[in-house]
Parts: C-alpha cells; structure tokens; sequence
C-alpha cells in the first residue's frame, strides 16, 4: 500500500461557529479513531484532497502535535450541494492487526466479447477486503481480457495471496453485453 503523509493540528474547541471558522480558512475538521486514540484535528483541504480524489487506496502517515500515527482514510462527508467537504475520518491502524477496508478495483485488458461487438458493464468499482497493512495493496487489478459475448466475472473468481476478500463472491464485477443487433430471436 502506497503511503502519504499528513499534517494536522488538534483541535480544542469543537463548539458549531468555530468549525464553521475552520471551513472558511481551508480547514476541515477530522477525527482519528483506534483502540486507544480518540483525536479531534483540522488539516488543509489541499492536503485531504490528495487522499480522497485518487483511484489509489493510501496508508496515511498523519502527523499531529509532534506525533505520528499510521492511519486510513475511513469516511469522508460532503456538503449535498456544492459538494465541498465538509469533515473526514480517520482509523488509526497497527502492524500486526488486519483491518477491513474498501480497496478499489481496476480491470485490465481488452475483452474477445468486446471486440466482437459485446458492451463492458463494470459493476463493482470497489472490494471490501480484510488483511494486514504491510501485505494490502493500494488497488485490485482484475485482467478480464478473457470474456467472451454474454460472459460475467464474479467477485469469487478473484485469489489474492495473504488477503481475505468479504465482498460475497456472488456479485458481479464485469458483465460484457451482448448488443441487440446480435442477439438471436
């Protein structure tokens, strides 16, 4: 997993206006939770936006106070109409316990269905997964060049080493569509 750090400062008043204080200086609230750490911060949306606007999943060094703490990004909550962020979590994470996180799925290749005609209908955009942070990837790489017309690729189908996969190996992950021009009556 690719790794970026952070800068935060902790936060001592939580009260409504001075959050409101924070936003308009570029500064968003966050939260870093964990066993033992319960940590109310603000950081600069410029820094934030490096960790939420990629198609990579990011082993956070967040460093607050003086002290850092390998953290992930857990959830992050926008305003529902312009969009801007609003605050954002953080899980505080250690080597030597497996955690469950969404890690995004990028599929590869050229599809045989897709060049006879067939449309690619990606369905799942990101997998749950659970394993320890040293071995976790920043993305899932799924090589579907091998589907043909009328074909699917199901979340079971995919075996990554050291790394237990929870989303239920039922759902799908590419469909490849077969156009009804060539359907058969």
């Amino acid at each position: 997993m690719k790794s970026i750090q952070l800068q935060g400062t902790e936060r001592t008043h939580s009260s409504k206006a001075d959050i409101r204080g924070l936003r308009k200086q570029g500064l968003i609230p966050c939260v870093l939770y964990g066993k033992d750490t319960n940590i109310q911060f603000f950081a600069p949306e410029k820094e934030l936006r490096k960790v939420i606007y990629t198609q990579e999943t990011y082993l956070v060094q967040l460093e607050i106070n003086g002290k850092t703490y390998e953290s992930v990004a857990r959830e992050s909550q926008f305003h529902p109409v312009t969009e801007s962020l609003l605050h954002m979590d953080f899980f505080c994470t250690r080597p030597d316990k497996a955690i469950d996180i969404f890690l995004p799925l990028k599929v590869e290749g050229n599809p045989a269905g897709v060049l006879a005609g067939g449309t690619l209908n990606v369905k799942q955009r990101r997998l749950r997964v659970s394993g320890l942070t040293s071995v976790l990837p920043s993305h899932i790489s799924v090589d579907i060049s091998h589907l043909e017309l009328g074909q699917s690729m199901k979340v079971g189908a995919i075996v990554i080493e050291n790394i237990t996969i929870l989303t239920s190996p039922d759902v799908g992950i590419a469909t490849i569509e077969i156009p009804r021009s060539l359907r058969q009556k």
